[in-house]
């Protein structure tokens, strides 16, 4: 019987307790590191530098304010209004596009001034291509679609309801501008700041040239294109610089509430449209990624074989190796959608047919690409605590923490139940005033706020000054005093008690790896000494009641250790020993039905030639 046949048992656990198993250990740790390196190397490459200066000063040129023809300026952030919108497109868009921009440096003066334009034919900067000429794009709701009271008919003839689905409008033509839907535009829901619009919409193209553009802008602002029926409105922009093979893609929504204000939306994406294969170290290392992550799938099946459903949930590195492993499998996937639609984008791109090249299917892959590289790469950091096992301090907290989770679980409960109480009740009390509770949502983050001291008391209680003090004050005494404290008695006396328990397991790291330097120093470095249990006793070596228990507690690890091992072993023996004979069964009965066979072959050739 081998020694490595012992611990065949303990497939895929990381442990130094033995020479054997610390070899393993370390040889998958240096596949691992492997893993890690290529990993961050492809995350640090799916983000680079360009796109975040990119999108910022695109966003910049978008905010920067316009002079109005009264002497007036206008801005992303002053647009509250229908009229604002459009004098926005007409004082910032267009002149920031095609440079042409209202003279206000005489009092009466009307005459236009020419700045350097950033758009050029369909060159944004010289340096990008424009995708399709920007386009304008609304979603309105039906008439009639709410109830108004008998007595105010004098003043509202017609009611417009806020956006559902069953109200919206959907006629196929509206004063001259088609109605699509998300499939025939290939777009996204649009995501406003109070609701999301699941539809397509009425579309307008604007143009290349400046002049036709802002015809186009005043036409519809004099047909009314946009009325109190309007609930959404955006402006699309998309273009990609061909240097470095970026696509930015750029939507100003604006949210047209039933009150006639407007909520403002600017959202930026940009994206390569095929990184992996324009990058050679990004592909190589995806690769070498995909690779190693077939072998973690084997170790993972056969582990799970091996030990069981039972007892494979039950380790902690199960649920580090297995999201990763799945996460893996899903990039692969996104991998090969995101070619998919990197060459239907190209074939758009130069196609002549084409008005408006769409982006959103390949910023959707693009975007869950980067989630699942980040949970990758948290969960793949996470799984270096698998390979540990030689800190002693680390089995302890694992231990204090499994002794501690019934009660931690409790208090989680009493905790999330306390949040969700204080959210109501700020969102209920402050809701209508203050930012912080505008919502649910904005509220119970704002819950978490205060315990990271990220929240402004002083704002609120200006604006409450009865109801703030009690509401802040009563949340943190209950918070602190009474649900950390108990937190932390929890924990404490779990991890007392863990240290008591825990028993010790000597480390072969620090021998395993003097062995090999003194074999490949050829004896000059100094030999390792084996590890001695004793040397990590108590240094008093007094013989009292717990260093008895520990002893016995290493004695009996140490012993039930080696028995299991050796149970196992010869388990796998016996099921060897059972499929061989299972084998030579199945081979004894082949011959038998051979042998049978010739001779009923031979006594047929006997009868026929007795006859003939």
């Amino acid at each position: 019987m081998t020694d490595s046949g012992r611990y065949r048992p303990s497939y895929g656990d990381f442990q130094y307790s033995t020479e054997q198993s610390t070899r393993y250990t370390l040889i998958h740790l240096i596949l691992f590191v492997i893993f890690l390196a290529c990993l961050s190397t492809v995350g640090n490459v799916l983000v680079a530098q360009q796109q975040f200066y990119f999108i910022r000063g695109i966003r910049n040129l978008f905010e920067t304010p316009g002079h109005m023809e009264d002497g007036g300026h206008i801005a992303f952030h002053d647009v509250v209004t229908i009229s604002d919108f459009w004098e926005y497109l007409e004082f910032v868009v267009i002149p920031m596009l095609h440079g042409d921009v209202y003279n206000q440096s005489a009092p009466n003066a009307r005459g236009i001034i020419n700045k350097w334009p950033i758009l050029s034919n369909r060159l944004v900067l010289n340096e990008n291509l424009l995708l399709g000429s920007p386009r304008l794009r609304q979603v309105r709701v039906k008439e009639g679609t709410c109830h108004v009271h008998r007595s105010l008919t004098r003043y509202f003839n017609e009611c417009y309801a806020p956006y559902t689905m069953a109200a919206e409008f959907t006629e196929p033509v509206y004063k001259g501008t088609k109605f699509y839907t998300m499939k025939e535009l290939q777009t996204n829901p649009i995501k406003g700041t109070l609701l999301t619009y699941p539809t397509g919409g009425y579309v307008k193209l604007l143009s290349y040239r400046g002049d036709t553009s802002l015809a186009i802008i005043r036409h519809l602002r004099k047909i009314k294109w946009l009325d109190r029926a309007s609930r959404v409105v955006l402006l699309e922009l998309n273009m990609i610089n061909l240097s470095l093979d970026l696509i930015l893609s750029t939507k100003l929504t604006f949210e047209i509430m039933p009150t006639g204000l407007l909520n403002k939306k600017y959202k930026s994406q940009s994206c390569h449209t095929n990184l992996m294969m324009s990058d050679g170290i990004a592909i190589k290392c995806a690769i070498t990624i995909y690779i190693i992550n077939l072998y973690y799938t084997y170790i993972e099946i056969k582990k799970f074989v091996r030990i069981g459903f039972r007892r494979y949930f039950t380790k902690f590195s199960t649920y580090l190796f297995l999201p990763s492993i799945f996460i893996c499998y899903a990039l692969i996937y996104l991998h090969l959608l995101s070619m998919y639609y990197a060459v239907i984008f190209h074939i758009a791109v130069n196609s002549k047919n084409v008005s408006y090249v769409p982006t959103d299917y390949l910023f959707n892959v693009f975007s869950a690409q980067q989630i699942l590289i980040g949970l990758l790469v948290f969960f793949s950091w996470n799984c270096l605590l698998v390979y540990m096992d030689c800190l002693r301090i680390l089995r302890t907290l694992a231990s204090a923490t499994k002794m501690a989770l019934a009660d931690l679980s409790a208090f989680f409960i009493m905790l999330s139940v306390a949040f969700l109480g204080y959210g109501l009740l700020g969102f209920f009390l402050f809701g209508l005033d203050n930012g912080n509770f505008k919502d649910l949502g904005n509220s119970l983050l704002t819950m978490v706020r205060i315990v990271v001291y990220d929240f402004n008391y002083f704002e609120l209680e200006q604006e409450f000054p009865v109801l703030a003090p009690i509401y802040f004050v009563t949340y943190v005494i209950f918070l602190y005093l009474i649900v950390f404290n108990m937190f932390m008695v929890v924990i404490i006396m779990a991890y007392q008690t863990a240290t008591e328990m825990v028993a010790f397991k000597p480390s072969f790291l620090l021998y395993y790896l003097r062995k090999q330097l003194y074999r490949i120093s050829c004896g000059i470095c100094k030999p390792a000494e084996y590890p001695q249990l004793g040397k990590k006793q108590d240094s008093s070596n007094k013989l009292n009641l717990k260093g008895l228990r520990q002893l016995q507690l290493i004695r009996e690890y140490t012993e039930v250790e080696f028995e299991i091992n050796i149970l196992h072993y010869r388990l796998d023996l016996i099921d060897e020993v059972f499929h061989n004979f299972t084998n030579t069964i199945d081979d004894i009965i082949g011959n038998v039905k051979s042998e049978n066979r010739h001779q009923v072959q031979n006594q047929q050739s006997e009868l026929l030639s007795k006859s003939n």
